[in-house]
């Protein structure tokens, strides 16, 4: 199984295979800051946090194949509809950009200062962090047609288990959206910052910052089936 990984500090991208614990590659990205990583056919694509770029990246090379224009301060991608969905932090949009020529064709503004993007059940989702918002993008219109008040302070957004799950910085909940009603359900954790959830269908996996912990969630009830220590500082899952 073959794995990338992108991180902010330097430039190079790191492209890791088997358990993850062999780095087969380190591909220079053209800037500071990679950020974001999706696949999309037999391609990876990274963003660059500081330049506002993305590169596509072919796995059976380790070359960057193309570069184009994400944004700015451009970081969280998803995939969908035909399209890369790309968040920009500081000016508050998603930039939709074509996967064949790398062109952004859209920039959606959203809310303030939007943490991360997502693409699930038909729709885009992105986690507004400073207005305890998500907001739904229809990507057929090209534009928000929900704004989704959350509370807290979101993060980490992801869909899975029949919902969208999102995380929140700084308090002790996640949140789960109903994609058929924008309904919110609050999911008190209590183990502090759970900034990023990763649900499956054998559990909802949060990921407590400030605990230094991942809890699993049952799938059904929501309630914590376990937490366990992972070391410091977990930002991702």
């Amino acid at each position: 199984m073959r794995m990338i990984m992108a991180g902010m500090v330097a430039a190079p991208l790191a492209l890791l295979v088997g358990t993850g614990t062999t780095v087969v590659a380190t591909i220079q990205t053209g800037s500071s800051a990679p950020c974001g990583v999706t696949a999309l056919g037999k391609y990876f694509y990274v963003d660059n946090y500081s330049a506002g770029t993305i590169a596509r990246i072919d796995p059976a090379t380790n070359r960057i194949t193309k570069r184009g224009r994400a944004g700015a301060t451009s970081c969280g991608l998803a995939v969908g509809a035909g399209a890369i969905w790309v968040e920009n932090y500081n000016p508050g949009t998603i930039t939709r950009v074509n996967p064949a020529t790398l062109k952004p064709t859209n920039t959606i503004r959203v809310g303030n200062r939007p943490w991360d993007v997502a693409f699930g059940f038909g729709a885009v989702w992105a986690s507004n962090q400073q207005d305890g918002t998500v907001s739904r993008i229809d990507p057929k219109k090209r534009k928000v047609v929900k704004k989704i008040v959350t509370g807290g302070s979101p993060t980490c957004i992801r869909p899975g288990a029949g919902s969208i799950w999102v995380g929140s910085h700084g308090t002790d909940s996640v949140y789960r959206i109903d994609p058929a009603t924008n309904k919110v359900t609050t999911v008190h954790v209590g183990k502090g910052s759970e900034i990023c959830v990763a649900p499956e269908a054998i559990g909802i996996w949060v990921v407590n910052d400030a605990d230094n912990s991942v809890s699993r969630l049952d799938p059904s009830t929501y309630a914590v089936i376990a937490t366990t220590k992972v070391g410091s500082g977990p930002t991702d899952a």
